[in-house]
C-alpha cells in the first residue's frame, strides 16, 4: 500500500485512494474473497487501512525506536487502530 524497506522488491506503492479502489472491484468481483492489504502501513494510517479490508499485515510498525521491548504495547495500538469500530 505504502512505500517499504521490509521487502527487497516490493510492489508499486498504491496508496489509500489505490487500496480503496482495489477493494471496491475486487468486492464487485469476488465479495466472499478477504481481502489483506499489506506494505508500509504504519500505526498513523491502520485505522483507515483496517477500515476498508479484512485483514492487515505490519512488519515495520511493530518494531518502534524502542526496540523488542516496545513491540507488544506497539502491536495492541496497531490492534486497536486496525479493527477501529469493530471491536
Amino acid at each position: 500500500i505504502f512505500a517499504t524497506v521490509s521487502k527487497e522488491n516490493p510492489s508499486p506503492v498504491v496508496g489509500l485512494r489505490g487500496l480503496r479502489d482495489l477493494v471496491a472491484r475486487v468486492r464487485r468481483a469476488r465479495p466472499d474473497l478477504p481481502i489483506v492489504a499489506i506494505g508500509g502501513i504504519s500505526l498513523e494510517t491502520a485505522g483507515e487501512v483496517g477500515s476498508m479490508v479484512d485483514a492487515v499485515a505490519v512488519i515495520g510498525a511493530l518494531l518502534p525506536d524502542g526496540g523488542l521491548s516496545a513491540v507488544e504495547e506497539r502491536a495492541r495500538a496497531l490492534h486497536a487502530a486496525i479493527l477501529g469500530e469493530r471491536r
